[in-house]
């Protein structure tokens, strides 16, 4: 499987405050921890657990990626989406560490708001128990 097309990015400016706005629209739904991570810790990551991981990583990825620049990867695996800030986010439907769908955020400002620089989530099933 390769890269997704689309997403969230589009080719128009972006704003400084993007990504940070992004960011916050996801907490709702994924609230971030008092360290400013998304979803569970996991071995050397972040989890988000869903019983449709694909359908949430895309959704993940569509919003945090609003108002980037598209910058895809060279290898084509992925879609990369940059900012006016620096920040840099990544996604990968299919990663070589697991299978699963993933998301890193490089954030350069978190403009006053509370974000880990660096995260990396994997996007996991729920297991049924």
């Amino acid at each position: 499987m390769g890269a997704r097309s689309g997403g969230g990015a589009t080719s128009g400016p972006s704003s400084s405050s993007a990504l940070a706005n992004n960011i916050e629209a996801l907490s709702y739904e994924y609230p971030l921890t008092p360290g400013g991570y998304f979803g569970v810790k996991s071995r050397n990551t972040r989890a988000i657990v869903s019983d449709n991981p694909m359908s949430t990583a895309d959704s993940f990825w569509k919003t945090l990626s609003r108002d980037g620049r598209p910058d895809p990867l060279p290898n084509g695996k992925g879609d990369r989406v940059r900012f006016d800030d620096n920040s840099l986010v990544v996604y990968r439907v299919v990663t070589t560490s697991n299978g699963s769908p993933a998301v890193e955020i490089w954030v350069e400002s978190s403009s006053g708001r509370k974000i880990a620089a660096y995260q990396k989530i994997h996007f996991v099933l729920k297991e049924s128990r």
